[in-house]
């Protein structure tokens, strides 16, 4: 206790004069009782303008001493820390601009004045100049003079030797030493701490603590250098090409001046800027990494996110980065840095390792907790282990406490080595001078740890080979800033839709043997920039959006031609054939097709396959319907002829209140006034799902738990908060939407039934079609909404969700994560989902499948998915404008992997392909298609890519196993005398894999993800 009281005296002592500049007075010039008072380097009450110069002007006038610091003869030095260009004069002299002025200095510490004295020391004046696409009140300027510094640094020092000793003592001598140097601390006057008498006893104290230097010298702290470099967040893209060759431009300068300094960069992205427009600049970085001060840490294209993109496209960003530096470096980077990603999905231990990492270092959400794990095996779901490495920050000063910090930390949890990043601010930034200087006279200082500059593999490699035990974490981190899953849904609706088409176009391609490698990768580039984890999670600035939609509209582009080429040259143009219809997906299916036919009379039809099948059609405003079937990977053509006995069409009645549909597999009853679904019977094992949604027999009212049912629309508020875009916080209210709706009957005929709903809420509309198909087990809810709610400090944060209130015996929540999925407590929480979300048990359940959505939360039996949500907090202008989205329902007997969930979901991301025929009618050709694999085996594996392999030398088949049980997946349709190889996830080989007759069997453990390469036929 005497020990803690002890250090509480010296923390503080420090931090005083860490912040000891007086507070200071700066006022626009030529207006009077509007002044911003600066106290502890921060403005208060600082607004910024859009667009705008803020320019404040300071007079300077000093005391002689501050915490018994003499500050008359001292220079006074200032640390400028803003994300905007900043200019600095000093009595009408400029003593700090950025030559540059579209981007921010970065921290930087600037002379400010030569020599100071008592009284009065002339006048500063400060311009910002702030972007039109950004007003966060980011603007720091901390005063001090080398005297206060100075001072700072010998409390510091004696803080770190005291807490560092108490930290190793283990005898009871050792503890009593410790303990006589505590009381003399507390016995000490700190009130200043800059007083001549500290020094005394600080030497004092280091004296008597010289009998545990030792033990704490066996203490190692590796000191990774980094700058922390955001794509597009509170910028956008050409300020952050200045920051990055600033930031190069600066580290390999320091470099030369500190041969000991090292430094771990991650982001390809961002090494390209610096070959395409600094050669000379990328030699010399080369050089360095060549010998082995530069850390490229680039097994990502970017820092992306990591909960809702994805498993194909991690595959990408870890093939891309891997690529990029074996090609450019000569050299596999075995780092991955995710260090400011808001939550990190079960299966990337796997996928890490697999491209291979050999450690995983992040910030957030270290599953410690306060206890921050150092270093612990995070075990992903499939088994994989992979060393986990976290630190409280990615960036900061070198300082002996800092040093201290990270070297107690270690030590508690049973680690010699430590680790400590350092680079300062947060839109680049980096290694600086005043840091290196102090780790090099901390060399000398007894009492500290061993503190060298480093790198995270060599901080690996020490802690691996120690006989250290690593606590285990097994699956997914803990997620943070749950408002990310929804806040600018566009851009998330957006890279669904980029994924989608580009997985298709390189099964396509890969097909119909098209080398379309270089178009197909520019545009997964696009994508892979893109899922940054500030500009996908929906916390950047407006301007960042309007380059995202620009960028997904390119690589969306990109994608639909690529499709278009392959599908016409794998389309049937047999005689007599309307159009083909191609699955790419790698299982037989079926599923209701929309063809854009145009027909003068619409008469009954009934279309005839190529595959021997015949089937009803119905005509539609948007074309021909029909259930097509199709085998995995194929093209089946289709002949439309007239149907002489047509079937029925859906049961469907129109009452006052009420709509009553019926199918093959559901009776279903929609509530008029709201568009909710109030009864869902499933006719396939007799479960009623809604639990009192219309009149009971012996009531007597008409009247219903309305707010219950399925596909419940609701509208939250929560209480106003900062930084709204990322936290979706204190639900202050919920509303359903239950009246003023106008529901009709707009198609019923033999193939599907569609129910119109429209209403209008506050300022917003939603038009929302309910799509129920007489042989397919699901509802489709094809929704168009003007979202036209503000959201503000002075109007609230809304959102809508679409609530399905479902009556289930069981009520275990599950939720598709990249490559996997994770179980989660149906709490409430908002959690991230990909395509699907299921609520339920071994005897019944419901799913919800989307197109772009990602924020879900379960309660119990109530599945809900977040439609849309209003931030202001960095984008006043988030979400606002039309949105198009699909979602659907699929009840289903037994549990989800019974239902097939993950093929349904895939599915409906991926639907079949219908083509018209571009040759003249009559003329034939034969189908162009190389080989056709064909998914068979255990129904839990599911192939989760087919593309050509990066090297276009051969194809890559991506398998996954769904369920999280054991299986075997075989693939049939291989070609004779072909070879296979089980591969890296980089699509490295491994081992050669038995072939026979065109069939490959592999075992699948729980949640594996497995690469086969089929390399080319010489």
């Amino acid at each position: 206790m005497i020990v803690a009281e002890a250090l509480a005296r010296l923390r503080g002592a420090a931090d005083r004069l860490a912040t000891a500049w007086p507070d200071m007075e700066w006022s626009p010039p030529g207006k009077s009782g509007t002044a911003l008072v600066l106290a502890g380097g921060e403005f208060g009450e600082l607004v910024l303008e859009p667009g705008q110069v803020l320019e404040l002007r300071s007079r300077l006038r000093v005391p002689a001493i501050v915490e018994g610091v003499q500050l008359h003869g001292e220079p006074l030095d200032v640390v400028l820390d803003s994300i905007y260009p900043l200019e600095l004069e000093y009595e009408g002299t400029t003593i700090f601009t950025d030559p540059l002025p579209e981007v921010a200095p970065g921290p930087a510490l600037v002379r400010a004045v030569p020599r100071l004295k008592e009284g009065e020391n002339g006048e500063l004046m400060l311009r910002v100049k702030v972007p039109s696409s950004a007003s966060w009140p980011w603007l720091r300027l901390r005063f001090s003079t080398p005297g206060l510094r100075h001072r700072f640094e010998l409390l510091d020092v004696a803080w770190s030797q005291l807490a560092l000793a108490a930290e190793v003592a283990t005898s009871p001598k050792e503890q009593a030493a410790a303990e006589a140097v505590a009381k003399l601390v507390l016995e000490a006057d700190l009130e200043h701490a800059g007083d001549p008498g500290v020094a005394g006893l600080l030497e004092a104290m280091a004296s008597a603590l010289a009998g545990l230097s030792e033990r704490v010298r066996r203490l190692r702290v590796h000191v990774i250098g980094h700058s922390h470099i955001d794509m597009n967040w509170l910028w956008t893209w050409p300020d952050t090409l200045e920051v990055i060759k600033r930031d190069f431009a600066s580290i390999l300068a320091l470099m030369d001046d500190y041969p000991e300094l090292t430094f771990t960069h991650s982001q390809p992205a961002t090494y390209e800027v610096i070959r395409k427009e600094a050669p000379a600049l990328f030699a010399k970085l080369r050089e360095q990494i060549q010998a082995g001060r530069w850390e490229p840490a680039t097994m990502q294209w970017v820092e992306s996110d990591l909960n809702m993109v994805s498993g194909e496209s991690l595959a990408h960003h870890l093939t891309e980065g891997v690529a990029y530096t074996r090609r450019h470096f000569g050299r596999s980077p075995n780092v991955f840095l995710a260090p400011d990603t808001f939550g990190h999905g079960g299966n990337i231990p796997q996928l890490a390792a697999s491209a291979g990492a050999k450690c995983y270092y992040h910030h957030r959400c270290n599953p410690g907790g306060q206890d921050l794990w150092p270093a612990y095996w995070w075990e992903g779901d499939d088994g994989t282990r992979l060393l986990a490495l976290s630190t409280p920050s990615y960036n900061g000063l070198i300082t002996a406490g800092s040093v201290a910090q990270a070297a107690l930390r270690a030590h508690r949890h049973g680690q010699e080595a430590a680790l400590l990043f350092h680079g300062v601010g947060d839109h680049g930034g980096g290694p600086t001078r005043e840091g290196l200087d102090a780790l090099r006279r901390f060399e000398t200082v007894p009492g500290l740890p061993e503190a060298r500059c480093s790198t995270l593999g060599a901080y690996a490699d020490e802690v691996l080979a120690s006989a250290a035990a690593f606590p285990v974490h097994k699956g997914e981190l803990n997620t943070i800033f749950e408002g990310c899953y929804t806040t600018h849904v566009e851009a998330k609706q957006g890279n669904r839709q980029a994924e989608n088409l580009l997985a298709t176009a390189e099964t396509l391609a890969a097909l119909a043997g098209l080398d379309e490698r270089e178009r197909l990768g520019e545009a997964w580039r696009l994508v892979l920039f893109n899922q940054f984890h500030d500009i996908f999670c929906g916390s950047s600035v407006h301007a960042a959006y309007e380059a995202n939609a620009e960028d997904l509209a390119a690589a969306q582009s990109a994608a639909r031609g690529v499709i278009d080429r392959g599908l016409a040259r794998l389309q049937s143009r047999a005689a007599g054939v309307e159009f083909s219809v191609t699955n790419p997906l790698g299982w037989d299916r079926e599923e209701v097709v929309l063809v854009p036919l145009k027909r003068a009379r619409r008469g009954a039809v009934r279309l005839v396959s190529s595959e021997g099948g015949s089937t009803p059609g119905q005509w539609t405003p948007q074309g021909l319907a029909f259930l097509a079937r199709v085998p995995a990977f194929a093209s089946v053509a289709y002949k439309v002829l007239p149907d002489q006995d047509p079937p029925s069409p859906l049961e469907i009645e129109a009452e006052l209140l009420y709509i009553t549909a019926e199918t093959e597999s559901f009776k279903v009853r929609i509530h008029r006034p709201s568009g909710a679904i109030v009864s869902l019977l499933d006719k396939r094992v007799g479960r009623q799902l809604v639990g009192f949604g219309t009149r009971r027999g012996s009531d007597y009212l008409d009247t219903a738990r309305f707010d219950l049912a399925l596909n419940v629309h609701q509208l939250l508020e929560e209480r106003i908060h900062p930084m709204s875009a990322w936290h979706l916080d204190e639900v202050i209210s919920e509303s359903s939407l239950l009246d003023g709706a106008v529901t009709e009957v707009v198609e019923t005929g033999p193939v599907r039934s569609v129910v119109k709903v429209e209403r209008a809420f506050r300022n917003s509309r939603i038009e929302q079609l309910i799509v129920l198909y007489n042989q397919l087990p699901r509802i489709d809810f094809e929704t168009v909404l003007d979202w036209q709610e503000p959201s503000g400090p002075e109007t609230g944060i809304p959102n809508l969700k679409v609530a399905f209130n479902a009556r289930l015996p069981e009520t275990e929540a599950w939720y598709e994560s990249p490559s996997g999925a994770a179980r989660r407590p149906a709490d409430g929480q908002e959690v991230p989902a990909l395509r699907w979300a299921d609520v339920g048990g071994s005897e019944y359940g419901l799913a919800l499948l989307n197109d772009g959505r990602h924020g879900h939360d379960a309660l119990g039996g109530r599945l809900r998915l977040t439609l849309v949500r209003s931030a202001f907090d960095p984008d006043p202008a988030s979400d606002f404008g039309t949105h198009r989205l699909r979602y659907s329902l699929v009840p289903h007997p037994g549990d989800w992997r019974e239902a097939g969930i993950p093929r349904q979901a895939a599915e409906f991301n991926q639907p079949l392909l219908p083509h018209l025929p571009s040759a003249r009618p009559g003329s034939t050709s034969r189908q162009r298609q190389s080989w056709r694999p064909r998914l068979a085996g255990s129904p839990n594996v599911q192939l989760a890519a087919l593309k050509p392999a990066q090297n276009g030398r051969g194809v890559v088949l991506r398998l996954q196993e769904t369920f999280g049980r054991p299986g075997e997946a075989v693939v049939e349709g291989l070609p004779a005398n072909q070879r296979a190889f089980q591969a890296t996830i980089t699509e490295d080989l491994l081992e050669e894999l038995p072939l026979r007759d065109g069939r490959l069997r592999l075992p699948m453990r729980p949640w594996q993800v497995a690469t086969i390469v089929v390399p080319a036929r010489a």
